[in-house]
């Protein structure tokens, strides 16, 4: 399950996120790739709105339906949640998200907007994100809380988060997550597979001038005014369509709520930020691309239904 490798600067900075931390981890360094570029990247782009069947075909249907009732366009970002045991390097993968952003802003201080679009927390108390509240005693749960109005940025899109769990606690309290709240049912959930990574001997802390580089360009163009559309080829749009109605489907017979339409969701997410990443000018999402980001998406909604007794996708 580590074998995906992302094309583009989304793999430029999965590979530096994987060399630079302590212990190997390309599949945690792949979540938080598509975390950080995703931050930068809805800032400046964004997904034409691709609804299960066609306007067209709607219309035939509902003839009397207006303008508005038709959404053009959404939004770009995810949310990721690494889930892994303690000391298998999910710590070190968010600690070089925390120094890419350091970097981007020390080269572009007026990027401040897009680096307070991601959210970076360790030693997560994910009970806070249900609305559970810990006792102030307790210390270790009490550290990362998120305010009210921070998780209705969650909620709304503004926000995005990159945070960690261990596998106990990701199946002990995925239940109650799910029953107090729709936020969980949003991330793409990127669990660690088979022994301890390598240790890397040499670890390097600072990314390079020339990754850097290419972030402060990508952060230009996300404030350069008006938002990016990228395209969705027909191929792809097919695919999204069959993975939603299966996805949907799915849910209709066996719930939960909070992931319905999430496989088709999260991977037609994942294959904008990655085309974002390929081409800024003229982001293409091909089939390839939309299969890729699925092959990603995919087990965590399965982690996620089998945690919750579900026979998922």
């Amino acid at each position: 399950m580590n074998a995906i490798h992302l094309p583009g600067l989304a793999g430029e900075i999965a590979q530096h996120l994987n060399e630079q931390a302590p212990v190997a981890t390309p599949r945690m360094a792949m979540g938080g790739a598509i975390a950080l570029l995703g931050a930068i990247v809805g800032a400046g782009w964004e997904l034409p709105h691709i609804g299960l069947f066609p306007e067209s075909a709607v219309r035939r249907v509902l003839p009397h339906l207006e303008p508005e009732d038709f959404p053009t366009t959404q939004p770009i970002g995810q949310s990721v949640m690494l889930v892994a045991d303690p000391a298998h390097g999910k710590g070190g993968i968010i600690e070089g998200v925390e120094a890419l952003l350091g970097g981007l802003l020390r080269q572009r201080p007026d990027t401040s907007a897009i680096a307070q679009r991601l959210l970076t927390i360790q030693h997560f108390n994910h009970l806070a994100l249900a609305g559970m509240e810990p006792e102030p005693e307790d210390v270790d749960r009490v550290r990362g809380i998120v305010k009210p109005a921070t998780f209705d940025r969650l909620l709304d899109g503004s926000l995005f988060l990159l945070a960690e769990s261990t596998p106990d606690d990701f199946d002990y309290l995925l239940p109650h997550w799910y029953e107090s709240s729709p936020f969980y049912g949003q991330c793409l959930m990127i669990r660690h597979h088979g022994p301890k990574g390598e240790k890397n001997r040499q670890p390097h802390g600072q990314p390079s001038a020339l990754l850097l580089g290419r972030l402060a360009e990508l952060a230009d163009l996300a404030q350069a005014g008006r938002k990016v559309l990228v395209e969705v080829t027909e191929d792809a749009a097919a695919w999204y369509r069959l993975f939603l109605r299966l996805d949907m489907d799915t849910y209709s017979e066996h719930g939960p709520v909070g992931l319905e339409g999430e496989w088709a969701r999260q991977s037609l997410q994942v294959a904008a930020i990655v085309a974002v990443g390929l081409d800024p000018l003229r982001p293409v999402i091909t089939a390839g691309v939309f299969r890729l980001a699925s092959d990603l998406a995919s087990e965590g909604v399965r982690l996620a239904r089998a945690g919750l007794g579900v026979v998922g996708v």
